[in-house]
Parts: structure tokens; C-alpha cells; sequence
């Protein structure tokens, strides 16, 4: 009688390609390694078409809010040690403006970081003027983006009418 078995398993992934992932108790720890290691790719690849796609501004429930801006939470232990940022006391996210898409009215996050860390979501927002030339990092509360912001990368909600 054999002490082995097998396991097989499909994923489908959001973009609706297919995974398989196979693990046999004769090869289970390099399986698993390549199968954590496919996850994270996977996960990664998700978070990063999140953040660097095109999006636009045109939500009619903040007509003001037509200005692309990326943001990230800020890192309590790491971020009030660089002195590049602006104060940070009471704030809960860094924001830099959204890059101008090659093609049309519309903005992106590609290529862009902030303070040496990644773009975490997208927001179309409409904040009071600071400057006539605002820094390039701009600090803000939760209720300020609720205020003047909303999101680019949350899911619709169903159209009931």
C-alpha cells in the first residue's frame, strides 16, 4: 500500500487566466515553495495594474474633484524622519499629483512614488489652494479625503433603478 498522495488544484486568477498547481507528497516542499512564490506574483501583478492604470476624473458625485492624485497611508515609524515631507502631525496620507495619460483627459500613477515608497490608490480630488505653487508633497487627514477626494479604485456599486 503507498503512503503518497496527490493534489491537484486549478486557480483562476482575476484576469481569468489558469493556474495549476500540482503537489505530491514525494514533492511537497519545492511545490509549495513555487506555489507561495506564484501567489505573490500573482498578488503583486493585481496591486500594481491597480495603481499604475489610466484613470479620469469625471464622477458627477464631486463635479469640483476633476484633478488625478496618487496616495499612500503614511508610515508612522519611517515617515516623520524625512525631512523632505511636510508636516505630518495628525495627518494620515502623502499626496502628489497623478501624471497626464499619454492619450486623452485622463491620469496616472505609473512610475510614480512617493517619498521613495509605492502609490497605494488613486483619488480624483479638488483640495483648497495652499500655494500658488503647492509642494510637491502634501499631507492630509482621512476626513479631508472624504471631503474633497473620492476613489479610482474602489468597486461600483449595483445600479438599482
Amino acid at each position: 500500500m503507498s503512503n503518497h498522495f496527490y493534489l491537484f488544484r486549478e486557480l483562476t486568477l482575476l484576469d481569468r487566466s489558469i493556474i495549476h498547481i500540482s503537489i505530491s507528497s514525494e514533492s511537497i516542499r519545492p511545490t509549495m515553495r513555487f506555489s507561495s512564490f506564484l501567489t505573490i506574483v500573482a498578488l503583486l501583478f493585481v496591486q500594481s495594474e491597480a495603481t499604475h492604470s489610466t484613470f479620469i476624473c469625471t464622477d458627477k458625485s464631486k463635479p469640483e474633484a476633476k484633478v488625478g492624485y496618487c496616495l499612500r497611508r503614511i508610515n508612522k515609524d519611517q515617515d516623520h524622519h524625512n525631512k523632505d515631507l511636510p508636516p505630518l502631525y495628525k495627518k494620515d496620507f502623502l499626496v502628489i499629483l497623478a501624471s497626464p495619460a499619454p492619450k486623452g483627459p485622463k491620469f496616472t500613477c505609473a512610475k510614480l512614488d512617493i517619498a521613495n515608497k509605492p502609490v497605494e490608490a488613486r483619488f480624483c480630488c479638488h483640495f483648497p489652494p495652499v500655494s500658488p505653487t503647492p509642494p510637491k508633497f502634501q499631507a492630509f487627514t482621512q476626513a479631508d479625503i472624504d471631503e474633497f477626494c473620492y476613489t479610482r479604485d474602489a468597486k461600483r456599486k449595483p445600479n438599482h433603478t
